[in-house]
């Protein structure tokens, strides 16, 4: 299990390391990437389907890396073709969304973009954004 200690050293950073994931969480991912290999779609047009018209969109991560309990695991999307957005710009947009609608500190987030080989989804630009609960 990954604590926000061991978290907070790839804040801001490439990290080049894979992240342990439920076992229960790798086997639906599994099953829902068959699923939609059996109707044609790829992961990376399931996506788009997702961001929809949207250039950015943060989203709670449906297969979450095996962290603490009071640590909630969400991706930022940013659709191809727009302009790239920082990993520092990208935790400015989602602290200032995120503090409409409850209490957030800078220190209670963390952003970072996994190395290349180890995406799940490569063809769709994203970082993976931990946010801590205080409460």
């Amino acid at each position: 299990m990954l604590t926000w200690d061991n978290l907070k050293g790839f804040d801001m950073t490439v990290a080049y390391c894979r992240f342990p994931r439920a076992n229960a969480v790798h086997e639906q991912y599994k099953n829902d990437l068959s699923e939609l290999a059996s109707r044609g779609i790829s992961i990376n047009d399931h996506i788009l389907s997702i961001i929809g018209s949207n250039d950015i969109l943060l989203t709670k991560n449906k297969y979450p890396y095996l962290v603490e309990p009071n640590v909630c695991h969400y991706v930022f999307w940013m659709r191809p073709g727009t302009r790239p957005i920082t990993m520092q710009c990208a935790k400015m947009i989602i602290f200032a969304r995120m503090s409409k609608t409850k209490s957030i500190n800078w220190s209670d987030m963390i952003i970072f973009e996994n190395v290349t080989k180890n995406k799940s989804v490569k063809l769709i630009p994203h970082y993976q954004v931990f946010i801590r609960d205080q409460n």
